[in-house]
Protein backbone atom coordinates (compact mmCIF):
# COMPACT_ATOMS: atom_id res chain seq x y z
CA UNK A 1 0.00 0.00 0.00
CA UNK A 2 1.21 3.39 -0.61
CA UNK A 3 2.32 6.55 1.35
CA UNK A 4 -0.73 8.10 -0.17
CA UNK A 5 -3.31 5.78 0.58
CA UNK A 6 -2.25 5.27 4.41
CA UNK A 7 -3.28 9.29 4.54
CA UNK A 8 -7.17 8.40 4.45
CA UNK A 9 -7.18 5.54 6.83
CA UNK A 10 -5.13 7.80 9.46
CA UNK A 11 -7.15 10.87 9.12
CA UNK A 12 -10.40 8.27 9.04
CA UNK A 13 -9.23 6.69 12.54
CA UNK A 14 -8.18 10.42 13.97
CA UNK A 15 -11.92 11.55 12.91
CA UNK A 16 -13.72 8.52 14.55
CA UNK A 17 -11.13 8.74 17.87
CA UNK A 18 -12.50 12.40 17.80
CA UNK A 19 -16.05 11.81 17.33
CA UNK A 20 -15.71 9.58 19.79
CA UNK A 21 -14.87 11.39 22.27
CA UNK A 22 -17.70 14.02 21.41
CA UNK A 23 -20.13 11.27 21.90
CA UNK A 24 -18.67 10.29 26.01
CA UNK A 25 -18.76 14.39 26.67
CA UNK A 26 -22.25 14.77 25.43
CA UNK A 27 -23.49 11.96 27.38
CA UNK A 28 -21.32 13.22 30.60
CA UNK A 29 -23.11 16.94 29.89
CA UNK A 30 -27.09 14.88 29.68
CA UNK A 31 -26.03 12.88 33.19
CA UNK A 32 -24.99 15.84 34.94
CA UNK A 33 -27.91 17.99 33.37
CA UNK A 34 -30.59 15.32 34.29
CA UNK A 35 -29.18 15.20 38.27
CA UNK A 36 -29.19 19.02 38.32
CA UNK A 37 -32.81 18.97 36.41
CA UNK A 38 -33.94 15.89 39.09
CA UNK A 39 -32.39 16.19 42.85
CA UNK A 40 -29.95 18.74 43.01
CA UNK A 41 -27.28 17.53 45.72
CA UNK A 42 -26.50 20.43 47.61
CA UNK A 43 -30.49 20.99 47.41
CA UNK A 44 -31.19 17.84 49.29
CA UNK A 45 -28.67 18.32 51.97
CA UNK A 46 -29.92 21.62 53.12
CA UNK A 47 -33.57 20.26 53.36
CA UNK A 48 -32.43 17.34 55.64
CA UNK A 49 -30.51 19.78 57.52
CA UNK A 50 -33.48 22.07 57.83
CA UNK A 51 -35.63 18.77 58.50
CA UNK A 52 -33.08 17.70 61.08
CA UNK A 53 -33.21 20.67 62.80
CA UNK A 54 -36.86 21.54 62.77
CA UNK A 55 -37.05 17.61 64.63
CA UNK A 56 -34.65 18.76 67.05
CA UNK A 57 -36.40 22.37 67.70
CA UNK A 58 -39.61 20.11 68.42
CA UNK A 59 -37.92 17.99 70.91
CA UNK A 60 -36.56 20.71 72.41
CA UNK A 61 -40.29 22.52 72.89
CA UNK A 62 -41.38 19.29 74.11
CA UNK A 63 -39.09 18.68 76.93
CA UNK A 64 -39.59 22.25 77.78
CA UNK A 65 -43.11 21.49 78.10
CA UNK A 66 -43.06 18.28 80.10
CA UNK A 67 -40.27 19.41 82.00
CA UNK A 68 -40.89 23.01 83.17
CA UNK A 69 -37.37 24.37 84.12
CA UNK A 70 -38.82 27.86 84.36
CA UNK A 71 -42.48 26.58 86.13
CA UNK A 72 -43.24 28.91 89.32
CA UNK A 73 -45.40 27.81 92.06
CA UNK A 74 -48.80 28.97 90.62
CA UNK A 75 -51.09 31.44 91.66
CA UNK A 76 -54.67 31.65 93.46
CA UNK A 77 -56.83 28.79 95.11
CA UNK A 78 -58.59 26.18 93.72
CA UNK A 79 -60.08 22.72 95.49
CA UNK A 80 -60.37 19.95 93.54
CA UNK A 81 -62.18 17.27 93.97
CA UNK A 82 -60.07 13.77 92.77
CA UNK A 83 -62.73 10.22 92.52
CA UNK A 84 -61.62 7.28 94.40
CA UNK A 85 -60.07 5.15 91.51
CA UNK A 86 -59.63 7.59 89.06
CA UNK A 87 -56.26 6.76 86.93
CA UNK A 88 -53.68 9.20 86.09
CA UNK A 89 -54.49 10.34 83.13
CA UNK A 90 -58.00 10.61 84.28
CA UNK A 91 -56.17 12.80 87.12
CA UNK A 92 -54.58 15.07 84.79
CA UNK A 93 -57.67 15.55 82.33
CA UNK A 94 -59.13 16.92 86.24
CA UNK A 95 -56.37 18.95 86.78
CA UNK A 96 -56.08 20.55 83.44
CA UNK A 97 -59.89 21.34 83.29
CA UNK A 98 -59.84 23.36 86.92
CA UNK A 99 -56.23 25.13 85.59
CA UNK A 100 -53.86 23.68 87.94
CA UNK A 101 -51.90 22.19 84.96
CA UNK A 102 -51.30 23.12 81.22
CA UNK A 103 -52.15 19.47 80.05
CA UNK A 104 -53.74 16.50 81.29
CA UNK A 105 -51.25 13.88 78.85
CA UNK A 106 -47.92 15.91 80.01
CA UNK A 107 -48.90 15.23 83.94
CA UNK A 108 -49.91 11.70 82.86
CA UNK A 109 -46.69 11.46 81.21
CA UNK A 110 -44.74 12.96 83.70
CA UNK A 111 -45.86 10.67 86.81
CA UNK A 112 -45.09 7.96 84.77
CA UNK A 113 -41.40 9.27 84.60
CA UNK A 114 -41.42 9.87 87.97
CA UNK A 115 -42.94 6.28 88.54
CA UNK A 116 -45.76 7.99 90.97
CA UNK A 117 -49.00 6.93 88.53
CA UNK A 118 -49.92 4.51 90.96
CA UNK A 119 -49.37 6.75 93.87
CA UNK A 120 -52.16 9.17 93.52
CA UNK A 121 -54.71 9.59 95.84
CA UNK A 122 -58.34 10.65 95.69
CA UNK A 123 -60.33 13.29 98.01
CA UNK A 124 -60.38 17.37 97.94
CA UNK A 125 -57.68 18.91 97.89
CA UNK A 126 -56.52 22.58 98.00
CA UNK A 127 -53.87 23.37 95.12
CA UNK A 128 -52.79 26.31 93.08
CA UNK A 129 -53.41 27.68 89.38
CA UNK A 130 -50.73 26.86 86.98
CA UNK A 131 -48.79 24.48 89.28
CA UNK A 132 -45.87 22.46 87.56
CA UNK A 133 -46.38 18.96 86.68
CA UNK A 134 -43.78 17.80 89.88
CA UNK A 135 -45.81 20.17 92.50
CA UNK A 136 -49.14 18.42 91.72
CA UNK A 137 -47.58 15.27 91.20
CA UNK A 138 -46.07 15.85 94.71
CA UNK A 139 -49.30 17.18 96.45
CA UNK A 140 -51.52 14.78 95.59
CA UNK A 141 -49.52 11.80 96.50
CA UNK A 142 -49.74 12.93 99.88
CA UNK A 143 -53.28 11.98 101.80
CA UNK A 144 -55.74 14.79 101.86
CA UNK A 145 -56.16 16.91 104.37
CA UNK A 146 -59.29 16.32 107.17
CA UNK A 147 -60.89 19.63 106.22
CA UNK A 148 -60.62 22.19 103.91
CA UNK A 149 -62.71 25.60 105.63
CA UNK A 150 -64.55 28.08 103.31
CA UNK A 151 -64.64 31.49 104.29
CA UNK A 152 -68.46 32.36 102.47
CA UNK A 153 -68.83 35.98 103.00
CA UNK A 154 -72.52 37.36 102.65
CA UNK A 155 -73.00 41.15 102.32
CA UNK A 156 -76.66 42.90 103.62
CA UNK A 157 -79.06 42.78 101.13
CA UNK A 158 -77.64 40.04 99.02
CA UNK A 159 -80.51 38.02 97.21
CA UNK A 160 -81.05 34.41 97.24
CA UNK A 161 -79.30 34.18 93.25
CA UNK A 162 -76.41 35.83 94.39
CA UNK A 163 -75.91 33.93 97.67
CA UNK A 164 -76.22 30.71 95.61
CA UNK A 165 -73.74 31.60 93.12
CA UNK A 166 -71.31 32.56 96.15
CA UNK A 167 -71.80 28.94 97.30
CA UNK A 168 -71.06 27.94 94.39
CA UNK A 169 -67.83 29.97 94.18
CA UNK A 170 -66.87 28.76 97.88
CA UNK A 171 -67.18 25.17 96.64
CA UNK A 172 -70.33 24.12 98.74
CA UNK A 173 -72.38 21.48 97.46
CA UNK A 174 -76.02 21.25 96.38
CA UNK A 175 -78.74 23.78 95.17
CA UNK A 176 -78.85 26.81 97.40
CA UNK A 177 -82.08 28.15 95.74
CA UNK A 178 -83.91 24.45 96.51
CA UNK A 179 -82.67 24.27 100.12
CA UNK A 180 -83.24 28.28 100.98
CA UNK A 181 -87.03 27.92 99.46
CA UNK A 182 -88.35 26.23 102.89
CA UNK A 183 -86.83 24.69 105.66
CA UNK A 184 -88.16 22.80 108.81
CA UNK A 185 -86.23 25.29 111.41
CA UNK A 186 -88.26 28.54 110.46
CA UNK A 187 -91.30 29.14 109.56
CA UNK A 188 -91.55 32.44 107.63
CA UNK A 189 -95.47 32.48 109.61
CA UNK A 190 -94.14 32.54 112.62
CA UNK A 191 -92.46 36.31 112.41
CA UNK A 192 -95.09 37.42 111.15
CA UNK A 193 -94.75 36.76 107.05
CA UNK A 194 -97.82 36.28 104.79
CA UNK A 195 -98.97 33.00 104.29
CA UNK A 196 -98.12 32.62 100.71
CA UNK A 197 -94.80 33.43 101.44
CA UNK A 198 -92.79 30.88 98.58
CA UNK A 199 -89.25 31.19 100.34
CA UNK A 200 -87.01 32.21 103.37
CA UNK A 201 -86.17 34.89 101.25
CA UNK A 202 -85.44 37.82 104.15
CA UNK A 203 -84.69 35.20 106.77
CA UNK A 204 -81.42 34.54 105.32
CA UNK A 205 -78.92 36.16 107.80
CA UNK A 206 -76.06 38.28 105.62
CA UNK A 207 -72.83 37.57 107.79
CA UNK A 208 -69.68 35.62 107.42
CA UNK A 209 -70.04 31.68 107.89
CA UNK A 210 -66.98 29.35 108.24
CA UNK A 211 -67.58 26.32 106.16
CA UNK A 212 -66.12 22.84 105.27
CA UNK A 213 -65.62 23.13 101.26
CA UNK A 214 -67.51 20.30 99.57
CA UNK A 215 -70.15 20.55 102.65
CA UNK A 216 -74.39 20.45 101.20
CA UNK A 217 -75.88 24.62 100.83
CA UNK A 218 -78.35 23.37 103.20
CA UNK A 219 -76.27 23.20 105.80
CA UNK A 220 -75.23 27.08 104.81
CA UNK A 221 -79.09 27.91 104.84
CA UNK A 222 -78.83 26.39 108.38
CA UNK A 223 -76.43 28.75 109.80
CA UNK A 224 -78.03 31.49 108.50
CA UNK A 225 -81.33 30.75 109.78
CA UNK A 226 -79.94 30.38 113.33
CA UNK A 227 -78.05 33.89 113.12
CA UNK A 228 -81.47 35.14 112.01
CA UNK A 229 -83.07 33.73 115.05
CA UNK A 230 -80.25 34.47 117.54
CA UNK A 231 -80.77 38.09 116.13
CA UNK A 232 -84.64 38.58 115.26
CA UNK A 233 -85.44 41.82 116.48
CA UNK A 234 -88.26 44.08 115.51
CA UNK A 235 -86.45 46.12 112.95
CA UNK A 236 -85.09 42.75 111.05
CA UNK A 237 -88.65 41.74 111.48
CA UNK A 238 -89.79 44.66 109.02
CA UNK A 239 -86.83 44.21 106.72
CA UNK A 240 -87.77 40.75 106.69
CA UNK A 241 -91.53 41.47 105.51
CA UNK A 242 -89.77 44.57 102.96
CA UNK A 243 -87.55 41.96 100.91
CA UNK A 244 -90.02 39.04 100.97
CA UNK A 245 -90.72 37.11 97.50
CA UNK A 246 -94.25 37.51 97.04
Amino acid sequence: MSAGSRGPLKRSAAERERQRQLRERRRFGAAQARTSHGRPPRTFTRRRVGAAAALVGALLLFLVALLQPFAGPGSGRVIVQIPKGASARRVGSILAKDGVVPSGLLFDLRALLEGKRGELHSGRYELRHNMSYAAAIDALSKPPPAAIIERVVIPEGFTRMQIAALARADYLSGDYLAASRRSRELDPKRYGAPAQTSSLEGFLFPATYEMTAGAPASRLVSEQLLAFRERFSAALMRRARRTQVR
